[in-house]
C-alpha cells in the first residue's frame, strides 16, 4: 500500500499535483478548527474537493495516511453526532470512489476510525456505520475482510445488546453475511474464531456476542448439507484453548450476568 501519495497514473502528474495540494491545504485547516462547527466546514470543503468530477479517473486518494487520521479524530465520541454524520459522508464518498478492489488494501486505514465509534455512536449514527460495512466491506470479498474481521466483530457486536430494534435485525442480518463471506475461505473458521476473541478479550461485548450464539447456534436438528450445517461445524472455532479462556473469562468475570449466559 502506498501511503506516500505517489501519481497513480504517470501520465497525470500535474493533474494529481494539484489535487493533493488541495487536499494537503484543507487537511491542515483542521488544526485552526476551534470549535465543532469549524470542523464541519473543513469536512464540507474536504468532501467538494474529493468529489470533483475531473480527478475520477485515479484510483486512489492522495494523502490517504493523514486523511484517515483526521477522518478518525472527526469520529471522536466526544464531538456531537452532526460531526460523526459529516464524517461517515466523506467515508461513503471516499469508499465509492476506491471501489472494492482499491479500497480493500487501504481498509485498515479507514477502519481505525469506524470500529471504535460503533460502541458509543448514537442511534442516529449506529445506521449509517452499519450502512457503511455493508455496502462497503462485504463486496469486498472474504480475503479482504479476513484482515478486519477482529475488529470488525468486535465493534459491531454491540449492536445485538438491545433485542426488538432496528440496529439488532441490520445488526444480525451483517454477522451472518460476514460469516457467509468467510466460510469459503480455507480457514473457514475465522469469523467464529473472531466470535470467541472478542468474548475473550472484550467483556463489553459478551451480551451481544451470546446474544449472537444463541441465535444461530442450534443444539440439535438436521442441517445436513446446508449452508447452517457448515455454520454449525465450524462454530467452535479451530482452537479449543481460545474457546476454553473465552468461557473461563466470562465465569471469573465481576458480572454474573455473563457466567450465568453459559
Amino acid at each position: 500500500m502506498d501511503l506516500e501519495g505517489k501519481c497513480p497514473i504517470p501520465k497525470e502528474q500535474s493533474k494529481w499535483k494539484g489535487w493533493k495540494d488541495d487536499v494537503n491545504s484543507i487537511l491542515q485547516s483542521f488544526d485552526k478548527a476551534k470549535e465543532w462547527a469549524d470542523v464541519i466546514k473543513c469536512l464540507n470543503k474536504l468532501h467538494r474537493v474529493l468529489e470533483n468530477k475531473k480527478y475520477d479517473k485515479f484510483p486512489s486518494i492522495p494523502e490517504k495516511l493523514t486523511l484517515s487520521k483526521r477522518l478518525a479524530q472527526c469520529l471522536n465520541p466526544l464531538l456531537p453526532s452532526g460531526v460523526h454524520l459529516k464524517a461517515l459522508e466523506l467515508y461513503q464518498l471516499i469508499f465509492t470512489k476506491l471501489g472494492p478492489a482499491n479500497l480493500a488494501p487501504e481498509i485498515p486505514l479507514y477502519s481505525m476510525g469506524l470500529f471504535p465509534l460503533f460502541v458509543s455512536a448514537s442511534t442516529q449514527v449506529k445506521p449509517k456505520i452499519l450502512d457503511l460495512f455493508e455496502k462497503y466491506y462485504l463486496p469486498m470479498g472474504g480475503a479482504a475482510l479476513a484482515t478486519c474481521i477482529d475488529g470488525l466483530l468486535a465493534s459491531i457486536l454491540f449492536g445485538l445488546e438491545e433485542e426488538n430494534t432496528p440496529v439488532f435485525t441490520t445488526t444480525l442480518k451483517l454477522l451472518d453475511a460476514l460469516c457467509e463471506k468467510l466460510l469459503p475461505l480455507p480457514e473457514n473458521h475465522l469469523f467464529h474464531k473472531a466470535l470467541w476473541k472478542a468474548i475473550y478479550v472484550s467483556p463489553q461485548v459478551r451480551l451481544g456476542a451470546f446474544n449472537y450464539i444463541k441465535i444461530r447456534f442450534k443444539k440439535s436438528g438436521d442441517t445436513s448439507g446446508s449452508l447452517e450445517s457448515q455454520v454449525q461445524l465450524h462454530f467452535l472455532g479451530n482452537s479449543p484453548v481460545l474457546f476454553l479462556n473465552a468461557m473461563l473469562a466470562c465465569i471469573h468475570d465481576p458480572n454474573p450476568m455473563y457466567s450465568a449466559l453459559i
